[in-house]
């Protein structure tokens, strides 16, 4: 019998303040693209800073490993 008074009042079960909005959606999404632009931002910088300190470990041991390759060589 509930249910069926909601239907003929035609109005919802808790009020009119439930009713969810475009305008509300849309701040929910807004919402939703700064925070996932923000959590990007920062992997993308956070990839950066790897890659940069891999390649300057990379380019270290490239070159200690080279020196010891030439040091060798010419001991032979």
């Amino acid at each position: 019998m509930e249910e069926a008074a909601y239907l003929i009042e035609g109005r919802p079960p808790d009020g009119w303040g439930s009713i969810v909005t475009k305008e509300h959606l849309d701040l929910r999404v807004e919402a939703f693209e700064h925070c996932l632009n923000a959590k990007l931002t920062e992997l993308f910088s956070s990839v950066d800073r790897r890659l940069r300190a891999q390649t300057w470990i990379m380019t270290g041991t490239l070159i200690t490993g080279l020196g010891i390759a030439l040091s060798v060589g010419q001991s032979l």
